[in-house]
């Protein structure tokens, strides 16, 4: 009996063949990959580890069908017998070794190893602690007034961030208020420096607000002067909308504004626009004092998450103390979940913040640094909504002017707190003062 011929191929079938078999197998690689990222990033919802399992079992798994699939399209009809999947090596290689890639691309990257760095500033004297009505557990610092009147009003610094802390240099500077003749207590917020951390929905403005009225009245004080750095002066503006007739005076060191109007936004960018052009050596010293904003991807993608999926997968990419780890080396151990929590919530209250302050009547300073990163702008808002409200510009001085004009801050205060008139007199302009080459007060 005569042999039949071997069935051919047409060559442009084959040539097809191979192209559907490529596409499929660069589908395979991308379609792998995307699904393993979202059940990766889901499965964060239940903790790290079984997200990189699932992720890693669902790519592998489409990867190694998928390129199987590719490789059966590709054999031609005069290849010989087909082995089963479950026995074709190439597959297994294919699917390992993009498993190995992106593992090592997510290892070095948003999944890079958390640095070794300390959460809290190191030599800061040790705290005592407030269990609060709220459920807080606040660290902070009490320093007794020198020759004290019985009747004496406390003070109390809040400091900013959202999700900072109490600086070793801010707790000893705030220390000497207390020779003016007032109790001083410094805190570290709730989830900051020493504070225990909160669950992430809990970080609101309505809680910072409810800390703060429960630390009054532990002290057992029924009037407070508050100062207020940074997001701290949004803080304990806030406070005073809410609780007027519980605040003596309102101290705002260098307050952050959280106007997320357009217009506002457009004053800033033309504050700065006007600043280049007037004096651009001023704005190069303002730039060269501001904190960085370069994240890392981990910090990226944890952020990510939270707008994307929700705060368990966010935090079980990078935990409230990986966060501080993170910041840590850049800048200080901030607390990066609470920047933002409490910064969207800051946006989110200040119209009804603003427009409690304009039927508080409270006694309120701004104390405004020369060299502030904060524009003016910013600022003005808590100038138009306090009915008695004064300005004192200090010159040759950062975000935080304290550090190289201590005795100009305290003599500001001490003045203010006592009802006196400011010994550097106050600023009366409409525009930043660098605009209007004013004269301020330093040491």
């Amino acid at each position: 009996m005569t042999d039949l011929p071997a069935r051919s191929s047409h060559p442009a079938l084959l040539v097809l063949r191979r192209i559907g078999s490529v596409l499929l197998s660069l589908a395979a690689i991308v379609l792998a990959v995307v699904l393993g990222a979202l059940v990766f990033a889901y499965g964060l919802n239940l903790g790290l580890a079984p997200a990189i399992i699932l992720g890693a079992v669902v790519l592998f798994a489409v990867a190694w069908l998928l390129t199987a699939l590719a490789h059966k399209i590709w054999r031609s009809p005069r290849s010989g017998p087909r082995l089963p999947l479950r026995r074709r090596k190439s597959p297994l290689i294919v699917a390992g070794a993009l498993l190995t890639v992106v593992g090592v691309v997510a290892g070095t990257t948003i999944l890079a190893p958390v640095p070794d760095e300390p959460t809290v500033e190191e030599g800061r004297p040790d705290p005592s602690y407030w269990d609060l009505s709220t459920g807080s557990r606040i660290a902070y610092w009490h320093f007794p007034a020198g020759d004290a009147e019985p009747d004496a009003t406390p003070i109390i610094f809040v400091h900013g961030g959202p999700g900072g802390y109490a600086s070793g240099g801010t707790i000893e500077h705030f220390e000497q208020l207390a020779e003016f003749g007032q109790d001083v207590y410094v805190y570290d917020q709730a989830g900051a420096g020493l504070s225990p951390n909160l669950p992430l929905d809990e970080f609101t403005v309505e809680r910072t607000v409810a800390d703060l009225l429960a630390i009054q009245e532990t002290i057992g004080s029924a009037k407070i002067d508050l100062i207020g750095h940074s997001a701290g002066g949004y803080v304990v503006e806030a406070y005073t909308a809410a609780h007027a007739d519980r605040v003596e005076h309102v101290a705002l060191i260098s307050p952050g504004s959280y106007d997320p109007g357009a217009e506002m936004a457009a004053d800033i960018e033309a504050e700065w626009e006007a600043l280049e052009e007037k004096d651009s050596e001023a704005v190069q010293t303002i730039d060269d004092n501001s904190p960085p904003l370069d994240l890392s991807p981990r910090a990226f993608f944890s952020l990510a998450l939270r707008e994307l999926i929700g705060y368990g997968a966010s935090e079980n990419a990078m935990s409230q103390e990986d966060s501080k780890r993170i910041m840590s080396q850049m800048l200080a151990p901030l607390n990066l979940h609470a920047n933002i929590a409490l910064g969207e919530d800051f946006a989110a209250t200040w119209p009804d913040t603003i427009d409690g302050l304009e039927s508080a009547s409270t006694p309120t300073l701004l104390i405004r640094a020369e060299y502030d990163y904060v524009t003016w702008v910013e600022q003005q808002p808590y100038a138009e909504a306090n009915s008695q409200f004064e300005a004192v510009y200090i010159e040759d001085a950062f975000h935080g002017p304290w550090d190289k004009q201590p005795d100009s801050v305290n003599d500001a205060l001490d003045a203010f707190f006592d009802d006196r008139p400011q010994p550097g007199g106050v600023y009366e302009g409409s525009r930043n003062p660098l605009l209007e080459d004013a004269t301020g007060v330093r040491d």
